[in-house]
C-alpha cells in the first residue's frame, strides 16, 4: 500500500504575534512548526507501515521554502521521501487551490491512501481533505479517532457533534482526515534524525501543477431554482406572512 501524507507548516501558537505598520502579520519573530493535526497524520502512516500494511510512505506539503522544515521533521518521524510544492506567493493558497494543486500531484501517483489532518491550526477549515477525495474520486472520511486494517478494508471510528461516535468502513483508495486522540505522535530519534538527512525531498513549482490541473478544469453551472422566496423582518410579522402564503398557495387550512 502507497500512503501520501498531506502536511502544513504553521506558526506556533504559543509565539509572540506582532502586526507591522500597514496592519499584516510580521513574520520575523515567529516561530513555525509542523500543524498538530498533522502529526497524527504522519503517525497513523508510519503505524500502517510498521505493521507491515504500507510498502512506502510519502509526505508533501504547499508552501514557502520555509515549509520544508516541517517535512524534514515528518521524515525524521521515519516516512520515507517528501514533496515540496514551492509556492512563494504573498497570499496564502485557499483550501481549494491547496487541494487542486495536491489533487494534480498525485492523481497519477496510484496511491491507495492519503492521510490529511482534521484542519489547520491557524485557519481551520478542515476543507482540503474532502475537496481533495471528492477531486481524485477517492472515498472519504473526516474526523478519524479510531483505525484499524482488516482484509482490504479500513475500519475507521468517526467523531461526530455533541459527542456522539459511529464506525465506518471503506476500501481504498481512500483520503482520511485524522482527528487528535488517533494515535500519540512519536519523537524522531537520534538515528532516524540522521537517516532523514539522506531520504529524498523532491521540490515542485506549484505554478507547474496548477497549469496542468488548469487544462483539465471543467465547468459546472448550477441550474436556476424556480419557486424561490427570500423573505425578511421581524418574527411575529414572518410568522403571519408564512402562514398566509400556506393557505394561499398550498390550501393549509382549507376545510376549515
Amino acid at each position: 500500500m502507497k500512503i501520501l501524507i498531506c502536511i502544513k507548516q504553521v506558526p506556533d501558537l504559543e509565539a509572540r504575534f506582532t502586526l507591522k505598520e500597514d496592519g499584516t502579520l510580521d513574520e520575523s519573530n515567529l516561530v513555525w512548526r509542523m500543524n498538530k493535526y498533522d502529526t497524527y497524520a504522519v503517525e497513523q502512516g508510519l503505524l500502517l507501515k510498521d505493521q507491515g500494511h504500507a510498502s512506502s510512505v510519502d509526505v508533501l506539503t504547499v508552501g514557502r521554502q520555509r515549509a520544508q522544515a516541517a517535512l524534514r521533521k515528518a521524515l525524521e518521524m521515519g516516512a520515507d521521501s517528501g514533496v515540496h510544492i514551492l509556492d512563494e506567493a504573498e497570499d496564502v493558497a485557499t483550501p481549494f487551490e491547496a487541494a487542486k494543486t495536491i489533487a494534480a500531484y498525485a492523481e497519477d501517483k496510484n496511491y491507495d491512501l492519503i492521510l490529511c489532518g482534521q484542519q489547520s491550526e491557524d485557519f481551520g477549515n478542515a476543507q482540503v481533505g474532502p475537496m481533495l477525495g471528492e477531486m481524485l474520486s477517492f472515498a472519504t472520511v473526516t474526523g478519524v479517532i479510531g483505525f484499524s486494517c482488516e482484509q482490504d478494508r479500513f475500519m475507521l471510528k468517526r467523531e461526530l457533534e455533541k459527542g456522539n461516535r459511529c464506525k465506518v468502513a471503506v476500501k481504498s483508495p481512500a483520503v482520511i482526515s485524522c482527528q487528535s486522540g488517533l494515535n500519540l505522535p512519536r519523537y524522531p530519534t537520534f538515528l532516524n534524525i540522521m537517516k532523514a538527512k539522506k531520504k529524498p525531498l523532491t521540490t515542485i513549482a506549484a505554478d507547474e501543477l496548477r497549469n496542468l490541473s488548469a487544462k483539465k478544469d471543467q465547468r459546472f453551472v448550477v441550474p436556476e431554482k424556480s419557486g424561490c422566496l427570500i423573505m425578511g423582518g421581524v418574527v411575529e410579522k414572518l410568522a403571519e406572512d408564512v402562514a398566509d402564503i400556506l393557505k394561499l398557495r398550498l390550501a393549509v387550512g382549507r376545510g376549515k
